[in-house]
Parts: structure tokens; C-alpha cells; sequence
């Protein structure tokens, strides 16, 4: 299975984080992916969404994504997305980008 988390690079929806921060939150969703899972690649894109409350929102986003078995996954799905969510509170996001398989969920706070 193919997992991957979107790491954003502003806070409260469309204030842009400094470089030193958004490079903490990488190696951060890097470290997690791979102690979780057993390894990660990443790599920049270019993304946005529509915020209900500010329209819409472009910003600079990474990509970090791991793979894993059945086995390796499934036990591991719901502490994932517990950890998505504890980074949508610390890093002020209403939703942070969760890919599974190629089908993308917005995990909320």
C-alpha cells in the first residue's frame, strides 16, 4: 500500500511559514513515515485547496509518502491518522491531505 501525507507550508490557513519551519515539519513527517512504516520518499509540489472560511489557498507542499504490506499497514492505519491529526492542531490547518492508494482524504483536527 502507498500512504503519503501533505505537508503544508503556511499556518491559520494563509500565513506562510518560514523556510527553517516548513523544513522542521518535513523531516518531522519523514522521521514519523519511517519509523511507522520502514522508510519515506518526499518531493516538493505545488498545491491548494478552497478554505470555507478564506477561499482559495495556494502554497508550497511536500509530499511524503511510504509503502507497506497489508500487515505492515493495516495495524497502523488508525495511529496514522490520529498523528495527521494531532499535526492539524499543532500546525494551525483545518485539514491536512492524506493519500491512500491514490485516493485523497482531508483529515480534519
Amino acid at each position: 500500500f502507498e500512504v503519503v501525507v501533505y505537508v503544508p507550508s503556511t499556518q491559520d490557513a494563509d500565513t506562510t511559514i518560514s523556510k527553517e519551519d516548513f523544513a522542521n515539519r518535513i523531516i518531522e513527517v519523514e522521521t514519523y513515515l519511517a519509523k511507522l512504516f520502514g522508510g519515506f520518499s518526499a518531493n516538493p509540489v505545488d498545491g491548494g485547496y478552497n478554505s470555507d472560511e478564506k477561499g482559495l489557498i495556494t502554497e508550497d507542499v511536500f509530499k511524503v509518502y511510504s509503502f507497506a504490506s497489508r500487515d505492515g499497514f493495516e495495524p497502523k492505519i488508525e495511529k496514522l491518522v490520529d498523528k495527521v491529526k494531532e499535526w492539524c492542531k499543532v500546525w494551525g490547518q483545518e485539514a491536512i491531505g492524506l493519500e491512500f492508494e491514490g485516493d485523497l482524504f482531508y483529515v480534519e483536527a
